[in-house]
């Protein structure tokens, strides 16, 4: 759980298209894991897949700061995995399914920025 104490992006596609930036609508596929340090990917357990695509404007605090944060960059048709510490994501309180102090990564795939 513990070791992530900092924003971390990678990509595994760079995109060609229209930047993600605030303000912007974007379209995102992803799935989401815990963190996992033990290991090689860091991904630990899957959390949960969404392939449709979720939708929300970045800037605004319509989800996690470090999700808002790692997005912001992207090209258009570009594959990124964001490894986010527990203080950019849901803290020592957490939510739902997830406890507190929980690290989390999410491969990310840019459908669409409006």
């Amino acid at each position: 759980w513990m070791g992530v104490t900092a924003l971390k992006t990678q990509d595994s596609v760079v995109g060609t298209g229209l930047v993600a930036s605030a303000g912007k609508s974007v379209k995102v596929a992803y799935t989401l894991y815990f963190y996992d340090g033990r290991v090689a990917s860091t991904k630990g357990t899957q959390l949960e897949t969404n392939t449709a695509g979720y939708t929300f404007t970045l800037g605004t605090n319509a989800v996690i700061q470090g999700f808002d944060q790692g997005i912001t960059g992207m090209k258009l048709g570009g594959k990124r995995t964001i490894t986010i510490p527990a203080s950019l994501a849901y803290g020592n309180a957490g939510q739902n399914s997830i406890p507190g102090g929980a690290a989390l990564v999410f491969d990310v795939e840019l459908l669409s920025v409006n």
